[in-house]
């Protein structure tokens, strides 16, 4: 009997701890719709910079030749398209995040992105503009061997769901 009680309480405190750390982590975090910097370890005297074309774990455009990138050296590896010399042994490979579609007839990008509102009503967001304008290894498609053109993330408006820092939200697909 004593043993059951035992395990009980624990079970109790555990519950408990885990219930009360949950509420507590939450009201700690502060607003998810604000964007945090990335801390620097910079001592006094000493400036930090850091140039991200991408937040950290989140991929960005390349197009590389498939192997051994080492035999440009001097020189940026990246393609812009299939067509350059450095990409054209036809063995690549890419990591593409994918522009807003324009037209009816494109593929291999976002066409719609928006919100939903507790009475159904869906609003799409506007399309605004791609954020950094040109990204760093930016490169264009070729529907012929189904390569999605790489592009940078895009930002679009959505003036009837405002946040904090206002109706702007960022999309990388």
């Amino acid at each position: 009997m004593k043993r059951i009680a035992s395990i009980a309480l624990i079970t109790f405190s555990l519950a408990l701890g885990v219930v009360g750390s949950g509420n507590a982590a939450v009201e700690s975090v502060g607003d998810p719709g604000r964007f945090w910097s990335i801390p620097g370890d910079g001592q006094r005297g000493e400036v930090i910079m850091q140039f991200l074309d991408n937040l950290p774990g989140e991929i960005s455009s390349s197009l590389l030749p498939n192997g051994d990138t080492g035999r440009y050296p001097e020189s940026d590896p990246t393609c812009d398209n299939l067509s350059d010399p450095k990409c054209s042994s036809g063995s690549i490979r890419y990591q593409a995040v994918l522009p807003f579609c324009t037209g009816p007839t494109d593929v291999n990008c976002t066409e719609d992105v928006g919100v939903i509102d507790e009475a159904g009503k869906k609003t799409s967001a506007a399309f605004n503009r791609y954020f950094p304008t040109t990204s760093q290894n930016q490169f264009a498609g070729d529907p012929r061997y189904k390569l999605p053109s790489g592009v940078a993330g895009s930002i679009f408006s959505i003036p009837s769901a405002p946040h904090d820092g206002g109706d702007s939200y960022y999309l990388s697909v």
